[in-house]
């Protein structure tokens, strides 16, 4: 596990984090800039898991240049409730069988349930992940077993029970309000 950025720990008030845009251009552009350092891009499926890494693969896509991309469907929360965590659930998804190598797009990592369960699903698909980044990973998840935890990489840190909201999701909040 490698994080790409050096001071990395993002501030929380009331264990709530506000991510800017800032904080996720930054993130993305040396997310895109490791993949095109370390892969192939033409041989590889760029992989994101919906709802939450829809808007990181749309960015991520365009900064490697990279229109055709795919999408996993899962569920892992009982409720829009912050940490009202259920059981892995799969839901569908738009993989082709195109190429056999992936990296993984998550947005969060908070425990790697989630990573877990879609790394078996892959593995059950014929397809190798090659890599996994995260926009955010929850300082808890470092003490958990992953299979490929050599191969994921991550951009930010919050403290264990913080709860992120991303810029789209506090200007909607304030719609709905």
């Amino acid at each position: 596990m490698e994080k790409l950025l050096k001071d990395n720990r993002l501030p929380a008030i009331n264990k709530e984090i506000n991510f800017n845009y800032d904080n996720y251009m930054d993130a993305c552009i040396l997310i895109s800039e490791d993949i095109k350092k370390n892969y192939e891009i033409d041989n590889i499926e760029i992989i994101a898991l919906a709802r939450g890494g829809l808007v990181m693969l749309t960015t991520i896509s365009h900064l490697i240049n990279k229109r055709e991309v795919g999408m996993i469907q899962t569920q892992m929360s009982n409720s829009d409730n912050c940490h009202d965590y259920g059981q892995f659930r799969y839901l569908n998804d738009n993989l082709t069988n195109k190429k056999s190598q992936c990296i993984l797009l998550e947005d969060i990592i908070y425990k790697g349930t989630t990573t877990k369960g879609v790394i078996e699903l892959l593995k059950e698909k014929n397809k190798e992940v090659v890599g996994i980044y995260s926009l955010v990973i929850d300082e808890d998840f470092k003490n958990i077993e992953l299979s490929q935890r050599k191969d994921l990489k991550y951009v930010y840190e919050i403290a264990k029970d913080n709860w992120v909201y991303f810029f789209w999701e506090k200007d909607l909040r304030c719609k709905n309000d």
